[in-house]
Parts: structure tokens; sequence; C-alpha cells
């Protein structure tokens, strides 16, 4: 997208627009774990939460769905998308208009900026493709293979930690490929130190009131010894 049409497709109205779908499609999926979460006590120390369906073709036709909704289409829409913003970064028609407007001596650092973009797309469909991997490949092992491979807690842990990993790996990722990213994160990290550190108005107004106080008892108690 052009940055001077960038207020044109950002607007307000349209933000409200996609918010407004975004959210209640979010709701629909998610809404058959409201409904087929069931509590099964199996013993007076355990008692777990699960999803449990009439029958396992309905399973499979969810966990299905939920593979290409939230696995496969988006995994294929970074990758196309990411494509095509590398294309446009270094077509021909873009590294002929970008020396003429940052000039010969900003060249280089325009091209590694560039290249930084490009770094940070593929190692963000990197995290993406490992995180939300093992849950999906186990899926397709079970629908397919003549043994059923057995979760257990410790394989179930380590998939939620891969999945939330996705999340928490992209402020890392942008520190780490984007300059500007590193120094804005710092100016606030800076802005908050001071702001813990800078006592307030009635924090002083009190230090001095016990000083004062201090000062006045130990005179006290001198001109009585």
């Amino acid at each position: 997208m052009h940055p001077i049409k960038a207020h044109i497709m950002c607007c307000r109205t349209r933000i409200l627009l996609v918010i407004s779908i975004i959210w209640p499609s979010a709701m629909i999926c998610a809404s058959p774990n409201l409904f087929f979460h069931v509590i099964i006590p199996i013993d007076t120390e355990f008692t777990p939460c699960v999803i449990q369906f009439p029958n396992i073709s309905d399973f499979i036709i969810f966990k299905y769905c939920e593979f290409f909704l939230f696995y496969f289409i988006p995994l294929v829409l970074q990758v196309v998308l990411y494509i095509h913003i590398g294309r446009r970064l270094f077509s021909t028609e873009a590294l002929k208009t970008i020396e003429p407007a940052v000039g010969k001596e900003n060249f280089a650092g325009a091209m590694k900026a560039r290249r930084g973009v490009i770094k940070m797309l593929i190692a963000g469909v990197t995290v993406y493709f490992l995180s939300f991997s093992p849950h999906q490949v186990l899926l397709i092992y079970n629908t397919f293979s003549a043994t059923l491979f057995k979760e257990t807690w410790s394989f179930l842990i380590f998939v939620n930690i891969m999945a939330y990993a996705s999340s928490a790996c992209n402020p890392l990722l942008y520190s780490i490929f984007s300059q500007k990213f590193r120094q804005k994160f710092q100016t606030i990290l800076v802005c908050c130190k001071k702001k813990q550190c800078t006592p307030s108005p009635s924090a002083i107004y009190l230090g001095c009131r016990s000083k004062t106080f201090l000062s006045k008892s130990v005179k006290t108690t001198v001109t009585e010894i």
C-alpha cells in the first residue's frame, strides 16, 4: 500500500468494520469450546475439563476446521503476502526510485533496512510454523496412522508453551530486526524507570515532615539529659 493512501485505507470507518467482523467471527469459531467442554470426575483428586463431542466424527471435523482456519490458511496467507511484499520492496521500479529519494549516501542504509524487513518477515513465518506445527502434525498422524499417539501431560504442556511462544517471540523479533523498535522500547523503559525513581510530591512532603519530627525529638532528648 502506498504511504499516501494509508489515511484512506486506515480510516476509522474501515477499522470499525474490520473489528465488527473479526470479533464476532472469533466468537463463533470459539463457541464449540464453550458448548462442548465438560467436567469429567475421575477421582477425588483429579477432575479434568475436556472437550467432548457426541461422536468421534464430529470431533475430527472440528479439529480439521481448526487446522484450516487457524493454521493452514493463515500460514499460506502469510507466505503469499510476505513474498508479495518482498517482491515490491526489491522490484526494479522500487530500486530505481529509492536512490533519488534518499540520495546516494543513504542508499546503502535504505537497502539494509529493507533486507532487515525481509529477514523479520521470514523469522515471523518460521516462528509461527514451528509454534503451531506440533499439534497439527499430531492431528494428521492420528488421522491416518494405524496406531494412535497417546498424548501425555508433558506433551500437552510442550504444545501449549510452543503456541504461546508464537506471540511472546514477536517483540523479540522486532527488537532484533528493527532499530527503531529498539530505540522506542529503550525510551519507554527509561521513562518508566524515571517515574519509579522520582518520588511523588506527597512522598517528599512526608519525608520532610518525618525528618523535622526526628530532629525535634533528638533536640528534646538532649535538652532533657
